[in-house]
């Protein structure tokens, strides 16, 4: 079991303690921290995890940050190709292996001011694309803003439900003049509903 794994065990449990959640979840969000600083070290990226994004439910667990120095990437370089997260991931259902990931996006069809689609590719520590999903960014600049309207990138997410679904979404919220979004649809096991669809399936 991955320590943000175990971590995210422990997060869960202090959710249903109120007497331990405000002294121990601190202390459980910094080894979120440091977990991901060592595996992205791993890869040679340094990241910023003063911005950490952390989502734990229904057996999903997703821990994201973005690069150090991000903020000074320009928009166009979407179009060869932009690391703009590292976290780690563990989805059943989703169609994506339990691991870290570097999050790429590529504008394949260039950039330009306004909503882009871009392909997301989801880089493991061999440096193997081992999932694609798509994926939007918002460029409100195509050079990078001097001075910048805010001073380092927000990594903001939602797991909500969709069609007895749940939807991740994750955004990337960076100065640079580029906003990235992608989200990953997960299967879940609704009461049973997988039994009764087999169940069904056999009569």
């Amino acid at each position: 079991m991955s320590r943000i794994k175990t971590l995210s065990i422990l997060a869960l449990a202090f959710v249903f303690s109120a007497t331990a959640a405000s002294a121990a979840v601190p202390g459980v969000l910094d080894a979120f921290r440091a977990d991901l600083r060592e595996n992205a070290a791993k890869v040679g990226l340094e990241i910023q995890t003063d911005q950490l994004l952390t989502i734990v439910r229904d057996g999903v667990t997703a821990s994201f940050a973005t690069p150090a120095g991000f903020e000074q990437v320009d928009p166009q370089n979407l179009k060869g190709g932009t690391d703009f997260a590292f976290g780690y991931l563990d989805a059943p259902g989703s169609g994506i292996p339990t691991g870290y990931y570097t999050l790429r996006a590529t504008a394949e069809t260039g950039v330009n001011l306004g909503l882009n689609n871009v392909r997301v590719d989801f880089v493991d520590s061999n440096g193997r694309v081992v999932a694609r999903r798509g994926g939007m960014a918002d460029v409100t600049s195509l050079t990078v803003p001097n001075p910048l309207p805010f001073p380092q990138s927000i990594v903001e997410g939602v797991a909500e439900t969709v069609n007895l679904k749940i939807r991740l979404s994750i955004w990337v919220r960076c100065p640079n003049g580029a906003w990235i979004c992608v989200s990953i649809t997960i299967n879940i096991n609704w009461f049973g509903q997988q039994e009764h669809t087999n169940q069904e399936a056999a009569n």
